[in-house]
């Protein structure tokens, strides 16, 4: 009986933590950070985006949540590695050709303070951002190195998502791509 009994606590918890991780992982789908510089420094309750390794250090990014993401596509980026907690010092990070660093700060983590300091929510959220996730940049130019009201949206899945491509068989059910075409063409001679 006892042995049934710690199973069944031992799986409910299981079911928990994995119903807290997706239902927290949701709650960050669609997410908008405000982006207030490029190439610029935190200043507080504030967003960056940093578009070279010598940038980290003139960022202010000591005290923030930074996340490395690579290019994807055009204003697509997608995050090379998990969020990194600030601790003090520039991130340790390596930049590649193309890569930028979001840096988001708040002075806390208590959403109880949010009318002092704004931008807790988005350092909450920044701070699950995990490898894969999608960044979006919405009127950000990086070329121009402009913010105007800019946003990186956060998206679990690729932004788009690809065309959503139904293949049939011969009988006209649907299957998964089946990876070659099948030439059915006639030579004219018979």
């Amino acid at each position: 009986m006892k042995k049934t009994t710690i199973l069944l606590l031992s799986l409910m918890l299981v079911c928990v933590s994995v119903l807290s991780f997706v239902t927290a992982q949701s709650e960050i789908d669609g997410f908008e950070f405000n982006i207030a510089t490029i190439d610029g420094s935190i200043a507080g309750e504030d967003g960056v985006i940093v578009m070279t390794q010598a940038g980290l250090a003139d960022a202010n990014l000591n005290w923030a949540i930074s996340i490395l993401c690579e290019k994807v596509s055009d204003n697509v980026y997608r995050a090379k590695q998990d969020a990194i907690q600030g601790s003090g010092g520039t991130p340790d990070v390596t930049m590649s050709s193309g890569d930028i660093v979001i840096g988001i700060h708040s002075s806390t983590s208590d959403v109880s303070l949010a009318t002092e300091y704004p931008n807790v929510y988005s350092k909450i959220a920044a701070m699950q951002v995990k490898a894969g996730m999608y960044f979006t940049l919405v009127n950000i130019d990086l070329a121009a190195k402009t913010s105007d009201n800019g946003k990186a949206v956060l998206s679990l899945t690729e932004p788009g998502g690809g065309e959503d491509v139904s293949y049939d068989d011969i009988m006209g059910e649907p299957v998964q791509n089946p990876g070659y075409v099948l030439d059915v063409t006639v030579e004219e001679t018979y």
